[in-house]
């Protein structure tokens, strides 16, 4: 796997914010450049991991430092990396659905060790189909151009920064807080669904806490101590909601098989039957997995809830002392 040669963006409180934003965005593009290779080589399916959750970053990095750039060139990266992250999706889907499935066959409590192999198989395609089209992605012109104007953007300080900065001079120490207490914001408002949630209320507040965790990561140099802790608790719930995403896409891509299945054999013999079955009985495994990851989302709301992270935000959110 490839290693990182810088462990932070390197921010300090007296960063114009425009600058912050390009440190940080310079980090996670070189950290995007680092695991290509083996991204493109497959062997490791954590290198394509790597590479998309840095194309996810920037992202979320554009979308945190949105007033600091023209909104021309927010759009033009944000599309560059939109379809990166795209071209890698489709295969880290895949990954993520053969990896769980084996992860559960080889459990020691069910019957289906050596019953899901249709599946499994027909994954396994979809996944060198998707891998592909990456390649051809990742070995074309669009993909080419893009890494060497979005190159110079981040080794280019001053360049696309927003009218209203370059007549303000704002420091990232005066605006960092405001940021976070907008994400926590963010996530509050879905405080009175948390009860009944349903999976699409789950999947966005997935994305809230997501943005508030990269928030925090952006500025976590200098930001109080207790912000380790916080980032420490927000993976946990991401976890979760996470597991719950996974599950969710798991059981979508099983109801789309067996569909394609009972189109292909609208009156099976009792030989192909009982090799459907246990994808049926594999499917209503992730009904149940989401079910239960449902059900108990309340207690990992309660526990983002409790004094201690809230008395730890609060904290975290002070900036350091550099002096």
């Amino acid at each position: 796997m490839a290693s990182d040669s810088l462990k932070h963006p390197g921010i300090l409180p007296s960063d114009p914010f425009a600058e912050a934003g390009r440190k940080v965005l310079r980090f996670h593009f070189n950290r995007m450049l680092q695991h290509e290779t083996g991204s493109r080589i497959g062997y490791d399916i954590e290198e394509l991991h790597d590479m998309r959750v840095a194309t996810r970053r920037m992202r979320a990095a554009f979308d945190v430092f949105f007033e600091a750039y023209r909104p021309k060139i927010i759009k033009r990266y944000v599309k560059g990396l939109g379809n990166t992250g795209k071209a890698l999706g489709r295969v880290r889907d895949y990954d993520v659905l053969i990896d769980n499935t084996q992860k559960y066959l080889t459990s020691d409590d069910n019957s289906l060790r050596d019953f899901l192999g249709i599946l499994i198989d027909a994954w396994f395609v979809e996944r060198e189909f998707a891998r592909i089209k990456m390649l051809k992605y990742l070995d074309g012109r669009k993909y080419a151009v893009f890494k060497k104007n979005f190159g110079k953007f981040v080794d280019s300080p001053g360049e696309g920064v927003s009218k209203y900065l370059n007549k303000q001079v704002v420091l990232v120490k005066d605006i960092a807080p405001e940021l976070i207490l907008a994400c926590v914001d963010d996530v509050k408002a879905f405080k009175e669904s948390v009860t009944e949630p349903d999976v699409d209320q789950l999947h966005t507040l997935r994305i809230k806490f997501k943005k508030l965790r990269y928030t925090l990561e952006f500025f976590r140099e200098i930001l109080s101590p207790e912000a380790d802790d916080v980032i420490k608790d927000l993976k946990r719930v991401q976890d979760h909601l996470g597991n719950l995403h996974d599950n969710d896409v798991a059981r979508k891509k099983i109801r789309r098989f067996t569909k394609d299945w009972e189109d292909q054999y609208p009156k099976p013999s009792k030989k192909k039957q009982e090799r459907i079955e246990p994808v049926y009985v594999f499917l209503k495994a992730r009904n149940k997995e989401l079910t239960h990851l449902i059900d108990t989302f309340p207690d990992v709301w309660n526990f983002y809830q409790r004094s201690a992270f809230q008395e730890n935000l609060r904290k975290a959110i002070s900036i350091r002392d550099f002096q």
